[in-house]
């Protein structure tokens, strides 16, 4: 009789946990809205999960510096031994400078690069969470480690440059370790890291605009981060209620328990069954046709769609880019036969992360009036 292969399984009395979470930044300008912010619930979700409170450490705003965090790695990454996981997680904001793509601390930044070495001593496996712009070139740590000898698995909020300013990315995190059911998207009684990554591409498409990033480097997408803690509900997931996004979290015979989330507000709807509106398919162009790429926050440039899935385009841009590729909605492409836009010089070049915190601000100002 064949043996049924049992699928690994993350142990939270064997996990390490650093998360950085920097909403309030030095730099005049940076800074993000602190209400409904997600990174302290997700400390206190893995300290109900069981990973014990020596194991867990969190570093918010003015004292996420570059050197607090920098230290806390080297001494984490000592602790870890041979069998345990490091889950690193961050949100903030992302940037790509001359020396490549990295995590803005509260006074600077720690490069991918820096990051990697830091963590190529760990005895043990890393998951690396990023929520913020460029996080899915983290993709290039996870494969430094492992030709290192360091399994690990990436999760990413954005698989390109620019990221919004939504906790959506987080939220998954939050449900996943919470043991939700609707996380659970195979009906096996366990949330999987596949399940996850599933969960954070339908939710980062339907609620952002934007593809989420997964990538496995010596960690199996199969591994278990729990069993199921509450019921499965229908195998409806994200939905339109009165033209916004909503996540289908619940099914209570007539109708459907619906979270609706923003930056600074969550609300949940029962909806009637036969009430609720899927979420039309995005447009899509053809491979092979020549646009305008205009990436949030970033430049306007030519490039060629190589690839279409799931209503993302993969464009690969005629000229360097802080990034050689990247999927895009085809709200941010447009047919080069259209007239180009004057090209900004690079001193006058957005910061996605600019654009998103203005945006955050303008939203903030309406509600108080």
């Amino acid at each position: 009789m064949a043996r049924t292969r049992t699928a690994p399984r993350l142990d939270p009395r064997k996990t390490w946990s650093l998360l950085v979470g920097v909403l309030d930044y030095l730099e005049l300008g940076k800074s993000f809205d602190k209400e409904q912010r997600q990174d302290q619930e997700l400390d206190a979700t893995l300290a109900r999960w069981g990973i014990p409170e020596r194991q867990r450490r969190t570093l918010l705003d003015q004292d996420a510096t570059t050197d607090s965090v920098r230290a806390s790695l080297r001494e984490i990454v000592g602790k870890v031994r041979k069998g345990d996981t490091l889950l690193f997680y961050f949100a903030g904001h992302g940037s790509f400078g001359s020396e490549g793509p990295g995590l803005d601390t509260h006074d600077g930044s720690l490069r991918f690069a820096e990051l990697a070495t830091l963590l190529e001593e760990c005895k043990g496996s890393v998951l690396l969470t990023a929520d913020c712009c460029f996080s899915g070139l983290l993709s290039e740590v996870g494969e430094s480690l492992h030709a290192r000898g360091t399994p690990s698995a990436v999760l990413a909020s954005i698989d390109g440059s620019g990221s919004t300013g939504q906790w959506t990315f987080t939220r998954t995190l939050v449900d996943a370790f919470a043991g939700r059911g609707f996380v659970d998207h195979d009906g096996d009684g366990k949330v999987s890291l596949a399940d996850l990554a599933r969960e954070q591409r339908l939710a980062l498409h339907a609620r952002d605009d934007q593809r989420s990033h997964a990538s496995w480097h010596g960690i199996a997408p199969s591994l278990v981060l729990r069993e199921v803690d509450d019921a499965r509900t229908s195998d409806l997931a994200w939905c339109s209620v009165d033209g916004a996004p909503g996540r289908v979290i619940g099914n209570s015979g007539s109708s459907y328990r619906v979270r609706l989330c923003d930056v600074t507000t969550t609300t949940y709807r029962d909806v009637p069954k036969g009430c609720l509106r899927s979420i039309p398919p995005a447009p899509e162009l053809e491979v092979g046709t020549k646009v305008w790429a205009t990436p949030l926050g970033g430049v306007r440039s030519r490039g060629v769609v190589v690839a279409v899935e799931d209503g993302f385009h993969r464009v690969e841009y005629d000229r360097a880019e802080p990034l050689a590729h990247e999927w895009l909605p085809k709200m941010r492409l447009s047919s080069r036969d259209e007239k180009a836009r004057p090209a900004r010089a690079s001193s006058d070049r957005v910061d996605p992360s600019r654009v998103e915190t203005a945006r955050l601000k303008r939203t903030a100002a309406r509600r108080e009036r």
